[in-house]
C-alpha cells in the first residue's frame, strides 16, 4: 500500500497507521456551563468554530504544517 494518507513516516521506515485517534472539547464560559447546550447563546458561534477546526484537521497531512502555521 503506498497512499500516502494512510502511511506515517517514522524513523527512517513507513508504517502502516491501523489505530483510531479521537479529540475530546469540553466548551464552557463563566456564565454557561455547557456552550453546546441547544439552549446556549453561544451554540452556533461555538458550532462554527468547531466545525472549521475539525476540517482543518482533516485536511492536514503534515502535522507541522498547523504547528508551524502562524
Amino acid at each position: 500500500m503506498n497512499n500516502e494518507d494512510d502511511m506515517d513516516y517514522v524513523g527512517g521506515e513507513d508504517i502502516l497507521r491501523t489505530d483510531n485517534w479521537y479529540i475530546a472539547i469540553e466548551v464552557y464560559s463563566d456564565k454557561e456551563k455547557d456552550c453546546l447546550h441547544e439552549d446556549s447563546f453561544s451554540r452556533e458561534p461555538v458550532l462554527n468554530y468547531l466545525r472549521a477546526i475539525k476540517k482543518e484537521y482533516l485536511t492536514t497531512h503534515n502535522y507541522n504544517e498547523t504547528v508551524f502555521k502562524n
